[in-house]
């Protein structure tokens, strides 16, 4: 009887930049480029770390805003708007590690030692602006702590129209997924925020059907908070370890049925 051997897949990169990714994965087995895509995807989606504003303290004229509801006299933005204009701010930390040559294929990525990409854990970190109007606030008149840096520095915070002072503190911090601002731990002075962590914006793939193998398309794009080809390889070792565990995971010793209990472990 004959046995075909195993494809071993390459990766030929065919756009890359700090917020989009195109890659193909090729050769895979038949009926298998769907369930690669799949995984790749959720994984992506689910599991890339990015930092955004989970809590922010607002003082007006040295009056601390308590609630989303309060008012701002002379300034043009509600609370509800500020606030809003907040969560649009994209946090990255300037000493992630981007890639700046691509590699080809899977073999030279091992050679490259790519392996060693770890997912990066801060701790939460403190950003601030205070301002006297007149004057519009924008992302670049906050100040950031060494390491952090706003992405979107032209975005609009507030218009003060008046000689009145507004002093903002936000609260930064990493994290997964979505986390409702009431399931945010409560702080003092501070009103919390709805925290979508996920720097991912959009992924997809395709699947190209040959007559013995497939081949998957990969579409990946960022807000430019995390590199897509870093969040990439991350999934990749995400998927590799939970496997790994499955591989490392210790003999479990039989069970039987007994007449006093339903299973017994046998010794």
């Amino acid at each position: 009887m004959y046995l075909r051997s195993f494809f071993n897949p390459s990766l030929k990169i065919l756009k890359a930049n700090q917020t989009h990714l195109q890659l193909i994965i090729s050769p895979i087995e038949r009926h298998f480029g769907a369930t690669i895509g799949n995984i790749l995807r959720k994984t992506i989606l689910r599991f890339t770390v990015g930092n955004t504003a989970t809590a922010v303290r607002i003082k007006h004229d040295d009056v601390l805003i308590t609630h989303e509801f309060q008012s701002l006299h002379g300034v043009n933005e509600q609370v509800q708007e500020l606030l809003l204009n907040i969560k649009s701010l994209l946090f990255k930390y300037s000493d992630t590690k981007h890639i700046t040559a691509m590699p080809s294929s899977l073999k030279q990525r091992y050679e490259n030692n790519l392996s060693q990409l770890e997912e990066q854990r801060y701790t939460p970190t403190f950003v601030w602006l205070r301002k006297q109007g007149p004057c519009t606030i924008k992302a670049s008149d906050i100040i950031c702590k060494s390491g952090l840096e706003i992405i979107n520095k032209d975005s609009n915070i507030c218009t003060i129209t008046t000689n009145s002072t507004i002093d903002i503190t936000i609260l930064v911090e990493s994290g997964i997924g979505y986390v409702p601002g009431m399931q945010q731990s409560i702080r003092n002075d501070f009103i919390a925020l709805d925290a979508l962590y996920s720097p991912v914006r959009h992924v997809s793939f395709y699947v190209r059907r040959f007559h013995l193998y497939e081949e998957v398309f990969l579409d990946i794009q960022t807000t430019g908070a995390a590199n897509p080809y870093v969040s990439f390889f991350n999934a990749i070792q995400y998927i590799k370890q939970k496997f790994q565990f499955i591989i490392e995971a210790p003999k479990f010793k039989q069970i039987k049925k007994t007449k006093n209990s339903r299973f017994k472990i046998k010794s």
